[in-house]
């Protein structure tokens, strides 16, 4: 039977050498914290003094979040965006009742003289065995990833996740109130002009159809924290650099989560800042609910209190025979 101290890594295996066998896509950097989608082929690096080994079991907490919140100010800020990809990496399995890839890292952490951490990997090797995230430790709240002990086929991630958050604090679990249709503006239809009798050859105007559409107001002040949020100018999606624009910055685009066609509140918890080729995909891709479902994790991994209602807005566009052509219509871009 395999122990903790089995697990110590004896040689330090290449990060491209880790990332090819297990098949994943190239494209990340090679300094991220985790590699791949929930869905698979993945990765996550976690550190072998954090192992524990109880009653034949080999877990660790994730806590990738607190450090983040911990760090926020004194960490560079790609440490802070590789923190919340390994969360949201974790937390999506979890939701999705998935496995991950674990490489164990050993080594030593540093700070600097202005209390930077700075990680140093002496060894570094991918354990073959699948780590499941689990269930959420009640006295931290993080999710519990346990060697080779899959989640019991009748457990529900969601239903432990918001009895966990009405433990936590039973005021922020409650949803918001549904929102009120004051927001929603419908346009008239303007009258049709008298047709006219005397057009001139080159004077004839194209074909038009008057048609009645709804619009859903956007606050430009949301679109701006939300690109503010993601200051070094990386998609919140994929972490690549969006272009350059002329004034020296970077362009992303503000994308509704929950799209406001389907309900979706125009509040920064639900507002990601994303490049403007995600930003098509989260409305056209064949992987669209994916994407949703990935920035619902980081989106709640930043706002704690909205993940329940963030949840319950996805399963009813997920219900709904019109959410297709909701997304396509609302392609708004702020």
């Amino acid at each position: 039977m395999t122990t903790r101290a089995d697990l110590r890594p004896t040689e330090k295996q290449n990060i491209i050498n880790i990332i090819e066998e297990l098949g994943i896509p190239e494209g990340a950097s090679i300094y991220d914290w985790c590699f791949g989608k929930a869905e698979g082929p993945n990765v996550m690096l976690q550190w072998f003094n954090d192992l524990i080994e109880e009653d034949g079991k080999i877990f660790f907490v994730e806590g990738s979040r607190d450090w983040a919140d911990k760090n926020s100010g004194r960490a560079e800020t790609s440490q802070i965006h590789r923190a919340y990809a390994v969360h949201n990496l974790v937390n999506t399995a979890y939701m999705r009742k998935l496995p991950i890839h674990v490489a164990v890292v050993d080594g030593r952490i540093s700070k600097n003289k202005n209390q930077k951490e700075r990680d140093h990997a002496d060894k570094r090797v991918l354990d073959h065995e699948l780590w499941w995230p689990h269930h959420i430790d009640p006295d931290t709240g993080n999710i519990v990833v346990i060697r080779s002990v899959p989640q019991p086929e009748d457990f529900d991630p969601q239903a432990e996740y918001k009895e966990s958050l009405q433990a936590k604090n039973p005021t922020e679990a409650k949803p918001h109130p549904p929102q009120s249709d004051a927001d929603e503006v419908t346009s008239p239809s303007p009258e049709e002009p008298p047709p006219s009798n005397s057009t001139k050859p080159g004077d004839e105007k194209p074909d038009t159809q008057t048609t009645l559409t709804t619009t859903y107001t956007r606050d430009p002040e949301v679109a701006r924290q939300a690109k503010k949020r993601a200051a070094d100018g990386r998609c919140e999606l994929c972490g690549e650099l969006g272009f350059e624009t002329a004034q020296g910055g970077y362009y992303l685009e503000a994308h509704h989560v929950i799209p406001r066609n389907c309900r979706g509140p125009d509040e920064i918890w639900n507002v990601a800042a994303i490049c403007s080729n995600d930003h098509k995909r989260a409305h056209f891709a064949k992987d669209r609910r994916e994407v949703r479902d990935q920035l619902i994790q980081m989106l709640a991994g930043q706002y704690e209190d909205t993940r329940i209602q963030l949840l319950e807005l996805a399963a009813k566009m997920d219900a709904s025979e019109s959410t297709e052509k909701d997304l396509e219509d609302d392609t708004q871009t702020d």
